[in-house]
């Protein structure tokens, strides 16, 4: 049994993404952009993990160093959520919104209403001042 893992880190002004898995960042800044590339292949219409956190003794994440800016919010996201909705779709629920609790509850609620058949993690982080 493997798991996938996204994690952020904010120090000063950059960003530090690492990535296992098909669990997802974004960066929300004036658009919406992917930071993660899938560790997967398609397999029986259902996702294979080449990279996964239990299955192999050493995994190495793939990481991202970016500079971050006031105002910018991450997407930190299992696919439950990227599986359901388009990129578009999610960057449309951002335009929507100011608040991040909002955004959030609209992306859960598309999501489910979407057809979502898995679990739906999501998780937003704003900058504040850098």
């Amino acid at each position: 049994m493997g798991t996938t893992l996204c994690c952020l880190l904010l120090l000063q002004n950059k960003a530090i993404v690492g990535h296992v898995g098909d669990s997802r960042i974004y960066l929300y800044r004036q658009n919406l952009a992917r930071l993660t590339e899938d560790h997967t292949l398609e397999h029986e219409s259902r996702h294979k993990l080449t990279r996964a956190i239990g299955v192999y003794a050493e995994v190495v994440p793939d990481l991202l160093e970016i500079p971050c800016q006031a105002g910018d919010v991450y997407l930190l996201c299992s696919d439950g959520l990227h599986d359901a909705l388009t990129d578009k779709q999610m960057e449309s629920i951002f335009r929507q919104h100011d608040s991040i609790k909002d955004i959030a509850l609209e992306l859960i609620d598309s999501a489910k209403k979407g057809g979502s058949h898995d679990n739906i993690t999501v998780l937003l982080v704003k900058v504040g001042t850098v």
